[in-house]
């Protein structure tokens, strides 16, 4: 082999190993770019899943208070409409009691209106009780709703 051909052997064998190694570090660089914006990328959506996280979070909890809360209200709003419940069985034996009595002392008319009477209290205060429930019901869905309604924290 002329030595002019080893030359330029030598030239090109060194010339293609150091742009190999140019290849090589230049590939080198681009993947730890690459991987720098894949992290950067991971970071920006591991931080928003955090805040979702802590939003729902947040929704959870008042919508389980007010749901808490919901249940402790209508707990003592049958407790009430118990309590009004024996009342009015009470008055009831009330006036049952004066329209017996009201029978030895008056005449057959006040007797007959002492018991239409007490027909009718009975009458209104059942459908008081039952609009007096209604009403407290209401107030308390209305109530659960406005404090589980999501807000943003």
């Amino acid at each position: 082999m002329p030595p002019f051909a080893r030359t330029i052997l030598t030239h090109l064998l060194a010339a293609i190993v150091a742009g190999s190694g140019a290849f090589y570090v230049a590939w080198q660089m681009q993947a730890g770019n690459v991987t720098a914006v894949e992290l950067k990328h991971a970071n920006a959506v591991i931080e928003a899943t955090d805040r979702a996280n802590t939003a729902w979070s947040a929704i959870a909890r008042n919508s389980i208070a007010a749901t808490v809360a919901a249940t402790n209200r209508e707990t003592a709003t049958r407790s009430r409409l118990d309590g009004a419940r024996t009342e009015r069985d009470g008055l009831q034996r009330d006036l049952e009691a004066a329209t017996a009595r009201l029978a030895q002392a008056t005449p057959a008319a006040c007797i007959e209106r002492a018991s239409a009477l007490s027909a009718v209290l009975d009458q209104c205060a059942g459908a008081y009780q039952d609009m007096a429930g209604k009403a407290e019901r209401h107030a308390n869905d209305v109530q659960t709703l406005i404090e589980a309604w999501p807000r943003t924290p």
